[in-house]
């Protein structure tokens, strides 16, 4: 779409920050990025989004910050979908389709919460002795 406008971003660059205003979502194009969030000086990745994926829409759509941030794992292209733009597509979408989506992303957003709670308890993430994947 004429409305994305595509970055470049290099392998290891953060392209979300955790806590910042969420100003726009993110379409992966062509590469990966890691979601992770820092807690307690450890990095606990919730996901590894390949090409197609989107991210940074739920806290556009909750309006407010994000509670993650996503770095590129490799070198990877993103379209970038303005908050204006996103919320016009979103307005413009059948009523179905966008009752689907809000629901669909809370319930998201509740799973996410409880992987991290886990996560955590676990003491699982990623520190210096491990790789993106936590493993040791």
């Amino acid at each position: 779409m004429d409305a994305f406008e595509g970055h470049s971003f290099s392998k290891g660059t953060v392209i979300v920050h955790e806590g910042t205003r969420a100003d726009a979502a993110y379409v992966v194009e062509k590469g990966s990025v890691v979601v992770f969030r820092t807690v307690n000086g450890r990095e606990l990745m919730i996901a590894r989004l390949e090409t197609g994926a989107i991210f940074g829409e739920m806290a556009l759509i909750e309006r407010r910050k994000h509670k993650a941030s996503v770095r590129a794992a490799e070198d990877c292209i993103c379209a970038v979908v303005t908050e204006k733009v996103f919320w016009k597509l979103l307005e413009d979408a059948n009523p179905f389709i966008r009752a689907l989506v809000l629901t669909l992303v809370k319930s998201l957003g509740a799973t996410t919460s409880q992987a991290i709670g886990l996560q955590s308890m676990l003491g699982m993430g990623i520190g210096p002795d491990t790789d993106e994947r936590g493993r040791g």
